[in-house]
């Protein structure tokens, strides 16, 4: 698997949304989680439905500026980094 490139941190979480005793959607009312960075709203629903989330986050250039990818299914996330490269 090849990662984005990133001059700075890389991070791959799951479920971030528990460590805060919280829901995906409460996550995505509270503007945590920004719906625009579903891969697609099919996964978006299912995360909300199962309460489970993958994130992949990532800063390009500088530690000022990130990437962020969400799913509820980590091979559809890797397959969508894919084209984000």
């Amino acid at each position: 698997m090849k990662f984005p490139e990133h001059k700075a941190g890389l991070y791959l979480n799951h479920n971030e949304h528990l460590t805060s005793y919280s829901t995906v959607e409460g996550f995505i009312r509270d503007e945590y989680y920004d719906a625009k960075d579903f891969i697609s709203q099919d996964q978006m629903k299912k995360a909300i439905e199962t309460n489970q989330c993958w994130c992949l986050q990532w800063y390009p250039d500088t530690p000022v500026g990130l990437c962020r990818l969400l799913a509820a299914d980590l091979d559809q996330l890797l397959d969508a980094v894919k084209g984000k490269k």
